[in-house]
C-alpha cells in the first residue's frame, strides 16, 4: 500500500487493517513534500521514499545517514 506521509492518520489506519498479513506500506513525501520522516514510522510506515530530499541536499550522503539513523532506532 502506498500511503503519502503527509497523512499519518491515514497510515495509522491501514496498519490496524493490514497487520495481521504481509502487506507493507510504502510511504513517499518525506521532506520536500512536507512529510516527516519520525510521524511516518510512528504511524506504521514499513518503508520510506526519500528522493528529493536527499538528492537535492548539498551534502547527499550526510543526509542519507540522517535518514538511515533515524529508521534503525
Amino acid at each position: 500500500i502506498i500511503v503519502g506521509a503527509t497523512f499519518p492518520e491515514v497510515i495509522k489506519y491501514c496498519k490496524t487493517k493490514t497487520k495481521h498479513n504481509k502487506t507493507s506500506i510504502v510511504t513517499p513525501g518525506i521532506g520536500t513534500q512536507g512529510g516527516d520522516a519520525k510521524t511516518a514510522l510512528d504511524a506504521g510506515s514499513d518503508f520510506l521514499i526519500i528522493g528529493r530530499t536527499i538528492l537535492g541536499s548539498p551534502s547527499p550522503d550526510v543526509e542519507a545517514k540522517k535518514f538511515q539513523e533515524l529508521s534503525l532506532r
